[in-house]
């Protein structure tokens, strides 16, 4: 569902319009230090730099509390020494506005069910074993089960690559025998020349979007949900 209120996402995640805020001006400890204080109202006695990785492993309390950036921002601090899941420790408020959908569109953050992740797996499986074209009424529910399909994935990536095209090959050629134009409009909407460019733009979107349950998801989904084990019995390869 689209929601217009304030919600959490990763800091990692977020959009740079999110936590320009957070962009530290500084490149001496005493200007990062300070930089720190003005926006946490916490004096850092430590710093330490994230890029990919998963976890922060602290162990020394002598520098605490410790500083975290990533790249040029100030993401937050860790006042104890333990395993700091990066991507669910270090989160920020980001503002929602109204989610519009378009065929193969980018990843949109949104709140989901567990009813509306399993009702949109069996959608999905049954579109893939029987292809149909997707008029206007169906690109959000097309999109939202494309996406959660994508978010509950455990096995290779390219593996979904495959199947995603596939089904985007036989709604094209669907969409072609019924008059309608997809083929030339959808890569002209997205600013790309013909459909081989659009297949690459979509294979980039699965390789490279980021997404990640918290701890709180993580341990629902292993305890009650077994989304995955729902979604293999709806989308088979």
């Amino acid at each position: 569902m689209a929601h217009c209120n304030d919600n959490m996402t990763s800091f990692r995640e977020a959009n740079e319009c999110d936590i320009h805020k957070y962009t530290c001006p500084h490149e001496t400890w005493g200007g990062i230090s300070k930089f720190f204080f003005e926006i946490f109202n916490i004096r850092i006695n430590g710093l330490v730099i994230v890029k990919d990785e998963k976890e922060i492993v602290c162990d020394d309390e002598t520098q605490l509390p410790k500083g975290v950036m990533y790249g040029k921002y100030a993401m937050g601090v860790i006042s104890s020494v333990g395993v700091f899941d990066i991507d669910s420790h270090f989160t920020v408020t980001v503002s929602r506005k109204p989610i519009s959908y378009s065929l193969w569109g980018p990843y949109q953050r949104t709140d989901w069910t567990a009813g509306e992740i399993e009702q949109n797996f069996i959608w999905r499986g049954r579109l893939i074993e029987k292809p149909h074209r997707i008029d206007r009424s169906l690109v959000e529910l097309f999109e939202k089960s494309r996406w959660m399909v994508f978010c509950f994935w455990k096995e290779d990536i390219e593996k979904l690559i495959d199947i995603e095209l596939k089904l985007f090959d036989n709604i094209l050629d669907l969409d072609l025998l019924s008059g309608g134009l997809l083929r030339y409009k959808l890569p002209e909407f997205y600013g790309l020349k013909d459909i081989a460019e659009l297949k690459e733009y979509l294979k980039k979107q699965y390789r490279t979007t980021k997404f990640h349950l918290n701890d709180e998801e993580i341990a629902f989904d292993k305890e009650q949900a077994w989304f995955w084990s729902k979604l293999k019995l709806s989308v088979k390869a």
